[in-house]
């Protein structure tokens, strides 16, 4: 097996889509969460590539989907960048618009392989989160809770947000993850690879996805 690091490490950027029926990539791998979660920072992270995906310098100007493309043993995987939701200070109209964009995303990509809904770690997810998740649980795809910025709670929080992980029922689910200090990016790492493995049947103990 490739090591983890050397898979990510091949990401380039590809393209960008305002529409996402124009999304046909796959195996693809989803990064969603509100405005300023730090999407764009961990998917530059993960790949050890500093300016990979750069984050918009206002929260809510991210308006389309960036794809960025790998290769697994000489065959392609893809992660998308996706606008973030929540931003109240965007007009109202474009906010809805940005939702159905992410919903019509999620429910109609037929190569989606795995989704990660990201959250900052020092706040509680919210109903957008929870829409995403309940989408994805019904269409049958893989979903991971990540929490950003780990690394800038104290002990206690960090309890505390355990404790909401276990309300939620997520405590067995939920990776904390830090792009700056490096904290559970090698798991996740792993965890993104295996189901790329798995999709091209590669993994042991897996088969291919139909």
């Amino acid at each position: 097996m490739k090591e983890t690091s050397n898979i990510f490490q091949s990401v380039y950027y590809k393209t960008t889509y305002a529409d996402p029926e124009k999304v046909v990539e796959e195996p693809l791998i989803a990064f969603t969460g509100r405005s300023n979660a730090g999407k764009s920072s961990l998917i530059s992270a993960i790949c050890n590539q500093k300016n990979l995906a750069r984050p918009a310098r206002t929260p809510g100007k991210t308006r389309n989907l960036n794809i960025f493309e790998g290769q697994l043993n000489g065959k392609p995987f893809y992660l998308c960048d996706l606008p973030g939701f929540g931003y109240a200070n965007l007009p109202r109209a474009e906010r809805e618009r940005l939702g159905k964009m992410i919903e019509s995303f999620f429910l109609q990509h037929k190569g989606l392989l795995i989704s990660l809904i990201l959250c900052d770690s020092a706040r509680w997810p919210g109903e957008e989160e929870a829409a995403i998740e309940k989408i994805l649980l019904e269409r049958g795809s893989g979903c991971q809770w990540v929490f950003t910025r780990w690394d800038r709670l104290n002990q206690k929080e960090k309890a505390k947000a355990r404790s909401r992980w276990k309300e939620m029922g997520i405590a067995s689910e939920a990776l904390a993850v830090s792009s700056t200090k490096g904290t559970g990016l090698n798991g996740l790492r792993k965890q993104l690879t295996m189901a790329i493995q798995e999709y091209y049947g590669e993994a042991k103990g897996f088969s291919p996805v139909p």
